[in-house]
């Protein structure tokens, strides 16, 4: 099932106590499929800690949210080690996450607006009436979460300024340990 006992060494103190723990490996897109592949492990492991190494490329914001809602439900039993490229979505679920994280040398990641897409007709009108009404939510309610997000982490104001313009933000290393320096 994609998941194998290993020993850790422990997050309080990095002493040389170890301590037992399941690991579940996040490699691609965050999608719904994921989030059941993750709900299946927790169910088969209810009693077990869990470490959470990602590295992705992002995905659909609405599985990451599920996601970083079961790790913080039980914040205690998780952590979760950025490895390699931490984008879009797996950037959100790293930062919102309130378990232990980690961040391995090398890893940069990349935030941006969530983006959706919508149907259209040939005239350049929204196809369904809904799109229309969720496009004016999605850019107000997206907007408003990614300014408060950006300033929790201490991005910078042309950081800032670019994720509302629409760009994709990239940040090394430094910047990552930084931000997740902000948080604590």
């Amino acid at each position: 099932n994609g998941c194998i006992r290993v020993l850790f060494p422990a997050f309080s103190g990095g002493g040389t106590k170890f301590k037992e723990m399941k690991y579940f490996n996040i490699d691609g897109q965050i999608d719904t499929e994921l989030v059941d592949r993750f709900t299946l492990f927790l169910n088969e492991n209810s009693a077990e800690n869990i470490c959470i190494f990602l590295d992705s490329p992002g995905g659909w914001f609405c599985s990451a949210r599920i996601m970083c809602n079961i790790i913080n439900a039980d914040k205690s039993r998780f952590s979760i080690i950025a490895s390699h490229t931490v984008m879009s979505a797996a950037f959100w679920l790293f930062y919102e996450a309130k378990c232990k994280r980690e961040i391995l040398p090398g890893t940069v990641g990349m935030y941006h607006i969530a983006r959706r897409d919508f149907k259209m007709k040939a005239t350049g009108s929204m196809a369904e009436v809904f799109d229309e009404f969720y496009l004016k939510e999605f850019k107000t309610c997206e907007l408003q979460r990614c300014d408060e997000f950006s300033k929790a982490l201490g991005m910078l104001p042309h950081e800032q300024s670019a994720l509302r313009g629409g760009f994709d933000v990239f940040f090394s290393e430094k910047s990552m340990r930084n931000f997740l320096e902000q948080q604590q």
